[in-house]
C-alpha cells in the first residue's frame, strides 16, 4: 500500500528506501526495541553453539523474545524459527542469567509463552501458510522503510478464529475466570470488558498468563486482572491523558496507570482508556 505526503500540494507518494544491509533495520529496531515491540532488549548478535541470535529481549508480559532479521525471502525461515524456540526452551538457565544481569536478581520470566519474530522486507506465501497451521507464538512482520525514514512494521500472524458461538468466552479465558474466584457481579464486569476489547480491531491478539489476560498489536497496551472484589485494568500509553483523576495508580516515568473497576458505572471509563491506549500503538 502506497504512503503519501499530504504536506505538499499536489499530494506527493513517499518512496521506499533500498535496504541493502539487514544490519540497518537490525540496529534501528534494537535501539528502539522497548518503543516498536515492546520488547525490553537484551542482548544482540548472542553467541551459542550454533551461531548467533540477532537480539535476545523479555516482552511486557515477562515472556522471552528471540528476534531475527532477514533481508530476503528465505526457505528455512520457519526451520530456523522452531530451532531458535527449542533453543531458548532447553537453555532457561543462560536465558535467566541474562535477564539478572542486564535487569536485576528480582526479574520475573514466564515460560508458558516464549515467542520468536522474524522481521524481514518480505516472505513467501509458504512462509505465512506455515505460521498460521502452526500457530504457537512465531511471528513474521513485513517491514518497509521510506525515504522520509518512516518505517511501517506488519504483522503477518493471522488471528486464530476461536471455535464456539459468537460472544462465546474461549475455554482457556473460562478457565482463567473459574481459578480466580471472584464474586458475581465482579465476573459480569470482567466478561463485559474483555469482550468489549476484542471487538475494538481484529489486529488485538490476546495472551492468557496465570495471573492476567494481556492485550497488544505491536506491544501490550492493556492487561485485564481479576480479582474476587476487583477488576484491574493496567495500560500503557504513549503519553498519559490528562484525566488522571480516573485512575487508582499513575505512573508518569513508565506512562503506565491502573484503573479500578468495581461496578458497572466505571466500565465505560475504562473502555475509553482502553481504546485510548489502544491507538497509541498505532
Amino acid at each position: 500500500m502506497p504512503l503519501f505526503d499530504l504536506n505538499q500540494t499536489p499530494v506527493k507518494m513517499v518512496k521506499l528506501k533500498r535496504v541493502d544491509n539487514e544490519q540497518e533495520i537490525h540496529k534501528l529496531i534494537s535501539d528502539n526495541l522497548e518503543t516498536i515491540l515492546g520488547v525490553k532488549f537484551l542482548a544482540s548478535e548472542y553467541p551459542f553453539s550454533d551461531g548467533r541470535i540477532d537480539t535476545l529481549g523479555i516482552d511486557d508480559n515477562n515472556s522471552p523474545v528471540i528476534i531475527e532479521y532477514k533481508k530476503t525471502k528465505s526457505s528455512d525461515v520457519i526451520l530456523q524459527a522452531l530451532f531458535y524456540k527449542n533453543w531458548l526452551v532447553d537453555h532457561k538457565a543462560d536465558f535467566k542469567l541474562l535477564c539478572r544481569e542486564k535487569l536485576g536478581e528480582n526479574v520475573q520470566i514466564d515460560w508458558s509463552n516464549p515467542r520468536v519474530i522474524i522481521i524481514a522486507q518480505e516472505f513467501n506465501k509458504w512462509d505465512k501458510f506455515a505460521i498460521q497451521q502452526m500457530g504457537g507464538n512465531i511471528e513474521l512482520k513485513e517491514y518497509k522503510l521510506y525515504e522520509d525514514n518512516r518505517l511501517y512494521l506488519e504483522d503477518l500472524v493471522v488471528k486464530e478464529e476461536k471455535p464456539g458461538k459468537p460472544g462465546e468466552i474461549p475455554k482457556d479465558i473460562e478457565s482463567y475466570i473459574k481459578n480466580r474466584q471472584p464474586r458475581d457481579n465482579v465476573e459480569a464486569i470482567f466478561r463485559m470488558l474483555i469482550q468489549k476489547i476484542e471487538e475494538i480491531s481484529t489486529d488485538i491478539r490476546s495472551i492468557v498468563a496465570k495471573t492476567v489476560i494481556s492485550y497488544r498489536t505491536t506491544r501490550n497496551f492493556a492487561s485485564v486482572q481479576l480479582y474476587k472484589t476487583v477488576v484491574r485494568v493496567h495500560l500503557t500509553f504513549g503519553e498519559v491523558p490528562e484525566q488522571t483523576g480516573v485512575f487508582s495508580k499513575v505512573y508518569p516515568n513508565r506512562k503506565h496507570c491502573h484503573l479500578d473497576v468495581k461496578d458497572e458505572s466505571k466500565i465505560d471509563v475504562a473502555l475509553k482508556m482502553i481504546r485510548k491506549a489502544y491507538e497509541d500503538t498505532l
